[in-house]
């Protein structure tokens, strides 16, 4: 059997005298055009090579020029966090009540000096409104809730009775006030509103004692202790503003030369004071645990306290760290409803 292969048909134009007349024209077969294909193919591959432009003469190797190495920033030293002194539990007897202090929330105002203010004695009246807060000293315990008064980086005042002002002389120049609300054993309440701050002059002002309160610059306020203690373990407490702990800042507090590193803004019970004079540093340093973050040039940010421990002693805080003073004797400082837990953590109401 033969294969046909069919015609392809097209209309060629033609001129005439009347018109165009279509004419039948064949159109090669595929077979035709592959051969016609193959046979181009072949002369272009027997054809000789064109000649081919010279190449361009060899250029001289440069010699390689790298950059001098740089050296990169060193990194910060890494924090050391670490504890050479014994903290320890809340005492128990402050424990069994502490719980009363907490269902409070202090709100404290400075009337007087106010911000900026340049007052023209060196007796200084220094007044307070407080709010949500029930304070005020039981005159047999001597212990209630009251306010830590820190004139500029000196020790605080505890200030129970503030329906009538406190009287200060001071230096002339600027000082600065902080006022914070704390419980009956000292620990302060850690919130906005009761902390309160007021920057004055006496007479002239001088700039100093002139601390920034905003974000991003650290202010530490060591609020205990302070004075004289006859019982141990003592609380350390302490404020941070201004800054994480943690991040670029840090709590540092050396007690008789032992050295803790922290990064809590917790308080924290210590253990470890010797009878007689102790001294202890609080200072709020940066990553190297060493240099002091300033604020301002006011030095704030590093504290220093000699503490008295005399063991053996009969006021009434050192009854209650001992345990030897019974709740129901504290229910007068406590509040309205004071309640009081168990070794089993029930609470029961004091009466």
């Amino acid at each position: 059997m033969f294969a046909i292969h069919p015609y392809r048909f097209r209309f060629l134009p033609v001129a005439t005298g009347l018109s165009a007349i279509g004419l039948l024209a064949l159109s090669p077969t595929p077979t035709v055009l592959a051969q016609t294909a193959e046979t181009e193919r072949l002369e272009e591959f027997l054809a000789p090579p064109e000649p081919s432009a010279p190449a361009p003469p060899a250029q001289p190797a440069r010699p390689s020029v790298r950059p001098a190495p740089v050296n990169p920033a060193p990194a910060p030293p890494r924090p050391q966090l670490y504890s050479n002194n014994t903290e320890v539990p809340t005492p128990e007897g402050i424990a069994a009540v502490e719980q009363n202090t907490r269902r409070y929330t202090p709100t404290l105002t400075i009337v007087s000096p106010q911000q900026g203010e340049t007052l023209d004695s060196t007796l200084v009246e220094v007044e307070l409104n407080y709010q949500r807060f029930p304070i005020g000293q039981d005159p047999e315990l001597g212990l209630g809730m009251h306010v830590k008064l820190i004139v500029d980086n000196e020790e605080p005042i505890d200030y129970f009775d503030l329906s009538t002002p406190l009287s200060l002389t001071l230096s002339p120049g600027t000082h600065t006030i902080r006022a914070i609300a704390a419980t009956p054993w000292d620990n302060s309440y850690r919130t906005r509103p009761a902390f309160q701050m007021v920057t004055f002059n006496v007479i002239e002002a001088d700039n100093q004692n002139t601390p920034v309160f905003q974000e991003g610059v650290g202010l530490l306020t060591v609020v205990s202790p302070s004075g004289s203690y006859g019982a141990e373990p003592i609380l350390l407490d302490y404020i941070v503003d201004g800054l994480n702990l943690g991040v670029i800042a840090f709590v540092k507090y050396t007690l008789n030369g032992n050295v803790t590193v922290t990064r809590s803004r917790q308080p924290v019970y210590l253990e470890g004071w010797q009878p007689g004079e102790n001294e202890l540093t609080v200072e709020l340093v940066k990553r190297d645990n060493a240099t002091v973050h300033d604020n301002n040039g006011t030095g704030f940010n590093r504290v220093v306290r000699t503490i008295t421990y005399q063991p053996g002693g009969t006021d009434s805080l050192s009854l209650l760290v001992r345990g030897e003073l019974d709740p129901i004797d504290l229910k007068d400082i406590l509040g309205p409803d004071p309640i009081v837990y168990d070794e089993k953590g029930n609470p029961q109401l004091l009466r």
